[in-house]
């Protein structure tokens, strides 16, 4: 019927060992979970997609950073239309909340300007692609 759902879930623990003294890995992200509910329709013509990403916070007793990002939850919305067979326009409204978040692995060990580090707040794209 054109409809669908996606899930998908990553987290990962380690630990770093040196001289025989163990400490939790902090390159490792906190744990993420992103869900998607999309629609194709049967012509193949067009489609689209609502995706939602939720970022935990990293443990900050594993973490000797002196900034930790705050767990956030943002919303992404996606279509296409397929204008020809060799020919496909796509659009994207990201972060439709507007959340200021920032990933992990940015800001790690930051210790000022972290705000340089945020991702980006609500934007927009567009594209054609053209299959030859």
């Amino acid at each position: 019927n054109g409809f669908g759902a996606t899930v998908a879930i990553s987290f990962a623990e380690g630990d770093s060992i040196t001289n025989n003294v163990s400490a939790p890995l902090e390159s490792i992200e906190p744990w993420r979970i992103v869900t998607g509910l999309s629609y194709n329709a049967p012509s193949g013509t067009w489609g689209g997609e609502l995706i939602g990403t939720y970022s935990s916070k990293k443990d900050e007793s594993e973490t000797g950073a002196p900034f930790v990002p705050d767990a956030f939850a943002i919303l992404d919305a996606t279509a296409y239309w397929n204008i020809t067979d060799a020919a496909t326009f796509r659009v994207g409204l990201f972060n439709i909340t507007d959340e200021k978040y920032w990933w992990w692995n940015d800001v790690r060990g930051v210790s000022a300007q972290v705000d340089a580090y945020t991702q980006p707040g609500r934007n927009f794209s567009a594209s054609i692609a053209y299959r030859f």
